[in-house]
């Protein structure tokens, strides 16, 4: 279920801070308390390590702060590997916007620690009201997708978000409703077509509609009625399966509530007019990049430290680029870490999908494993884009680039240059489909 009060830009409880520091150096502003870094006005996305190193540094005013004091201020009282410091500080200078280590406002004195160099000023400032509760939806490598979606929306009024099973979607489609949220008085109503069932909001309450006898009743026909007048964020997800009621959605939406937005999550096209398709790619895999900064916090919370060692580092980034940094992969594999190490993980990924699988009970059934999300990907292929898939993970080429297109929207293929290739998550669950079928047929 989800929790549609913090979406819908009803107002969390709030309390009112004491401590009031901000800082300002160039042409960026760091509040303390409000935990917000700006650059010249506009939010400056930011992870919770990542700014609590940089909190740390500026109070010390431009002295050196060693490694492992660096460790104990930001994770007290864990024994922290210096790869993970790194990764977070490599995390920061990006946010920032220098990756260049000689101009940086963050330093690395090697064999002695990091310092803060830049001018800084210190303001007092009036004690800021912080919402209690944090955002409902946290993305990680995401923030320049979400500004597209932001951007898509205020621009056009629709986005439908695509790619294939895992990237993502419907944690950006949610994201990028409550970053919209407050210029809608009548909140985000989210259509959930896995579950066949709505959200809403009304006043206070949360209500249920069921919706899975829309296909042969007139319970659309009321559905739509509901629609009328609203100024609201309308969330349609996993439209893949039932892209005729999506469409049919979004045309009422557009007539009888032309005030609103709409953000769709589909594997396909729905092809309404005026539709804004945005593409979804898995998070980038390099060393200090989104991919394992998000397998590293989800193993910490597995196995309750933040210490890993270098070559738990190096794992990871090898785990993450067997799984082409596919987010749901990387949750499945980090939450193998306590039971199987680092090492057994990849080498488990490395021979069979089993091994991504086990995830959130509260999560949908086609989260909760690699297997079912690519099923469900596999499910919506025409006979004839199966085969297609099939010849391209034999290694052999395809002419058919209509068909090629398809299985690049559901995430089964990919395009780098010229070339085509099926990645290796999907090449695992190929294996795994041909060998149940044998096991039936025998």
């Amino acid at each position: 279920m989800l929790d549609i009060w913090r979406v819908a830009g009803v107002p969390p409880p709030v309390k009112e801070t004491a401590v009031a520091e901000e800082f300002r150096f160039g042409p960026y502003v760091l509040s303390v308390p409000g935990r917000r870094l700006q650059h010249e006005g506009r939010p400056v996305p930011v992870g919770a390590r990542a700014f609590d190193i940089l909190v740390t540094l500026i109070r010390q005013g431009g002295a050196v702060v060693k490694a492992a004091e660096l460790s104990e201020a930001i994770w007290p009282g864990e024994p922290i590997s210096e790869g993970l410091l790194r990764v977070h500080v490599a995390r920061l200078r990006r946010a920032l916007e220098q990756d260049d280590l000689e101009t940086s406002y963050v330093v690395t004195l090697q064999g002695e620690g990091y310092r803060f160099s830049g001018e800084i000023q210190q303001f007092d400032v009036a004690p800021p009201i912080i919402l209690e509760q944090a955002p409902l939806t946290r993305l990680v490598g995401r923030e320049d997708d979400l500004q597209e979606a932001v951007a898509n929306l205020q621009i056009r009024g629709n986005v439908t978000l695509s790619g294939g099973g895992g990237v993502g979607k419907t944690a950006l489609a949610l994201a990028a409703a409550e970053r919209i949220a407050s210029e809608y008085p009548d909140g985000t109503i989210v259509f959930d077509f896995e579950a066949m069932s709505v959200w809403r909001l009304d006043g206070r309450q949360q209500d249920t509609l069921k919706i899975e006898d829309a296909y042969d009743s007139g319970r659309l026909d009321d559905m739509e009625t509901t629609l009328a007048g609203k100024r609201a964020v309308f969330v349609l997800d996993g439209c893949e399966h039932v892209v005729p009621i999506a469409v049919r959605l979004v045309s009422a939406i557009r007539q009888r509530s032309p005030e609103s937005i709409v953000i769709a999550t589909s594997q396909v096209a729905l092809g309404f007019d005026g539709e804004v398709v945005q593409m979804i790619d898995p998070l980038p895999v390099d060393d200090d990049g989104p991919a394992v900064e998000l397998f590293l916090e989800e193993a910490a919370a597995v196995v309750g430290s933040n210490s890993f060692t270098d070559e738990e580092i190096t794992a990871t980034l090898e785990i993450c680029r067997l799984v082409h940094g596919n987010p749901l992969a990387i949750e499945l594999a980090a939450a193998r870490v306590l039971e199987l190490g680092f090492d057994g993980v990849l080498a488990q990924a490395e021979g069979g999908i089993d091994v991504l699988s086990g995830g959130r009970r509260t999560a949908h059934p086609r989260h909760r494993s690699m297997s079912a999300a690519l099923e469900w990907s596999y499910a919506i292929l025409r006979p004839a884009d199966r085969k297609e898939l099939l010849m391209l993970s034999r290694g052999k080429t395809s002419s058919d680039h209509a068909a090629i297109t398809r299985l690049i929207f559901a995430g089964l293929v990919r395009r780098a240059g010229g070339a085509v290739s099926v990645p290796h998550l999907v090449q695992l669950f190929l294996r795994e489909k041909d060998r149940n079928l044998y096991d039936r047929n025998a």
